[in-house]
């Protein structure tokens, strides 16, 4: 059965790029650095390992700035006033550990990529891809949300 990492999952099933591998009895890791929204993984998806925390290319706290809209919530100050010029309204501003891919892999995965890299890091994705070392390990696929936020759908 595959296994996947999944960071920036945000909800258990709703646009999350792995549910189907979960539904379908495959494992993983869920890392969402959202507190308010993270419970839920623990909630729905038990038999995955799920993790509160930021993912970033440094070891390092950070604020989340969570948005009205949760799915554009970010660690990016960059991608933050960007919402705030479209229009976008913060909720509120959390303090969050952010830790490295290299940790979780060899904290949680005996140093070796699950199969899947699902990556939704909004603002954040490539800083999170460069701090991979392709070389020690990789994943067989790597999903990464590519659209940027603009207002017009």
């Amino acid at each position: 059965m595959p296994t996947y990492m999944d960071i920036g999952a945000n909800d258990p099933f709703h646009l999350n790029n792995t549910a189907i591998f979960y539904r379908r009895g495959c494992h993983g890791i869920n890392l969402e650095g959202n507190p308010n929204l993270a419970e839920n993984f623990n909630l729905f998806r038990p038999v995955d390992l799920n993790i509160t925390m930021g993912i970033s290319d440094i070891e390092e706290e950070r604020n989340l700035y969570i948005m009205c809209d949760h799915t554009l919530s970010t660690f990016s100050r960059d991608e933050y006033d960007n919402l705030i010029r479209n229009g976008q309204k913060l909720n509120e501003i959390k303090k969050i550990k952010l830790n490295t891919i290299k940790y979780i892999l060899d904290q949680y995965c005996e140093g070796l990529f699950p199969d899947l890299l699902s990556l939704d890091a909004e603002g954040m994705d490539l800083q999170i891809l460069k701090s991979i070392n392709f070389s020690e390990s990789a994943p067989k696929i790597i999903c990464v949300e590519a659209a940027a936020y603009s207002p017009v759908g």
